[in-house]
Formats: structure tokens, C-alpha cells, sequence
């Protein structure tokens, strides 16, 4: 018995769906909450520094100017993506 071609896709939940991104970039707000909500831990990790503390200690702390910045940077990227 063969397989129908839809037996071989595989939803992948860790991507967003097409209609989300189409509507993010369309400019609708709650698709843009969703997207970032998507990337928040991706670009939490890229604001986390490290630092030490007075003892000696390795310290690890969100750099938040840079947390919006990327927020924001996305906001942009998304706006201007063409579909």
C-alpha cells in the first residue's frame, strides 16, 4: 500500500505558521506578539552577559537596553520582509 504524499509531513512545532508571518508582516499586532513570543528565550540569551562579582563569582544578568533593542530590531526585520 503506498503512502499518500501528506503521510510523509511532519508538522514541526517549533516553527511559525505561514499565516501568523503573513499577518505579522501585514502589520497585524497580535501576530507580532506571537512572533515575538517565539523569539523572546532566542533573544533573552543574546542579551544575557557575563560578569563577575566582587568574590569572583561568575554572574549572569540580562542586558535589557539590549533585550529591546533586538525586540526591536526584529519588529523592523519583520515589517520589511517581502512575501
Amino acid at each position: 500500500m503506498k503512502k499518500s504524499t501528506n503521510d510523509n509531513i511532519q508538522y514541526n512545532s517549533n516553527l511559525l505558521p505561514y499565516y501568523v508571518i503573513v499577518d505579522a508582516v501585514n502589520g497585524n499586532s497580535k501576530a507580532m506578539e506571537i512572533v515575538l513570543l517565539h523569539f523572546e528565550s532566542y533573544i533573552t540569551s543574546l542579551a544575557t552577559q557575563e560578569f563577575y562579582d566582587p568574590y569572583g563569582n561568575i554572574c549572569f544578568s540580562v542586558n535589557e537596553e539590549l533585550r529591546e533593542c533586538l525586540r526591536l530590531k526584529l519588529i523592523k526585520a519583520v515589517l520589511l520582509f517581502k512575501i
